[in-house]
């Protein structure tokens, strides 16, 4: 006799700036995807996933800062059973799929390799596959700086090659080959701003349990988790709070951070409130490029926000170019 159905669990993963958040946002405005729960794992203090994938669906969980190969273990089992917990109680609305994102930073195979040896997990959950969000503009730079971005192409059953449209046809190519020479057996799809059948993406069908070599460690850092992780790639973190901004002011500041931007700049992530408290502009970049304001009908709690990563620096010119509009740290910054 069969036991009840387990919930599908599909991990979404890719590097930083790879476009994760963009593509689940627009997941959850597609029809049938209402029973999804999402749950975030991001770095920084300022929630700002959180804040754009909550304007598009009610249920999402925003976890704790982590090293993803440690500490977030424990944390998203307990998260979902929770949820599960919630929903039995009626507090939380039913849901039949889970999808995870992970930060930019995170290498899948320990965290898969942990998920197929909880039985807490197993026990409700079975990990549907893995999606890779490419970033067809970055991914040459960032499979030669980051073993974990190779990692994540190697794990995935669905490669995503995200900003297509801002490479030539040769360029489109270069990255498949790119990802084809990792893992030739992943499906390549691609999406421009995050447009993409949710069935095509989600569809998936994960049996063999993955490899984790040379970690296969099971402790907690000792040091807060998502700062160990930063810590060990050499990487800054910078936080910034913000005053409401005038529409017209946005080119001057996307121009004051495309002064500072470079190969140092990983990831470059903003939610800045508008004077007109209808609007909110999300503001997103990595290394030299950065994306035009995006203008959403969404509010936001307390003041804008703006976090980056940086690996190598440069932390003064970028503080400095974001005085004019009264940008103020927020936080601890390493």
């Amino acid at each position: 006799m069969n036991g009840p159905a387990k919930i599908p669990v599909t991990i979404v993963t890719g590097f930083l700036g790879s476009g994760k958040t963009t593509l689940i946002a627009k997941l959850l405005h597609q029809p049938g995807m209402d029973g999804t729960l999402v749950v975030v794992n991001e770095f920084g203090e300022v929630g700002i996933d959180h804040d754009l994938l909550e304007s598009s669906s009610e249920d999402t969980v925003l976890l704790a800062n982590g090293c993803f190969c440690c500490t977030i273990r424990g944390n998203l089992v307990d998260t979902l059973d929770s949820a599960l917990a919630q929903q039995l109680q009626g507090r939380l609305r039913s849901f039949d799929r889970v999808i995870v994102e992970t930060s930019g930073l995170a290498d899948p195979a320990p965290f898969l390799a942990f998920l197929y040896e909880e039985q807490q997990f197993l026990s409700n959950f079975s990990v549907a596959g893995v999606v890779t969000v490419c970033d067809a503009v970055a991914l040459d730079a960032t499979l030669n700086r980051f073993p974990e971005a190779v990692s994540q192409v190697r794990m995935a059953d669905r490669v995503i090659i995200s900003k297509s449209d801002l490479v030539s046809q040769n360029g489109i190519v270069f990255a498949e080959d790119q990802v084809r020479a990792i893992n030739a057996e992943a499906e390549r799809l691609h999406a421009v701003m995050g447009e993409i059948d949710a069935l095509k993406l989600l569809d998936l069908h994960r049996t063999p349990a993955p490899q984790a070599p040379g970690h296969g460690h099971r402790h907690h850092h000792d040091d807060e988790a998502d700062t160990a992780q930063i810590r060990h790639r050499d990487i800054e973190r910078l936080a910034f709070v913000l005053p409401a901004l005038q529409t017209s002011d946005l080119a001057m500041f996307q121009q004051a951070l495309k002064s500072v931007m470079g190969p140092h700049v990983l990831r470059i992530k903003g939610l800045l409130r508008l004077c007109d408290d209808e609007h909110i502009a999300v503001i997103q970049g990595t290394m030299t490029s950065l994306a035009p304001p995006q203008l959403l009908p969404l509010q936001i709690e307390g003041e804008g926000r703006l976090v980056l990563l940086l690996q190598g620096g440069q932390c003064g010119p970028i503080a400095q170019s974001l005085l004019p509009f009264g940008a103020r740290p927020w936080g601890q910054h390493y």
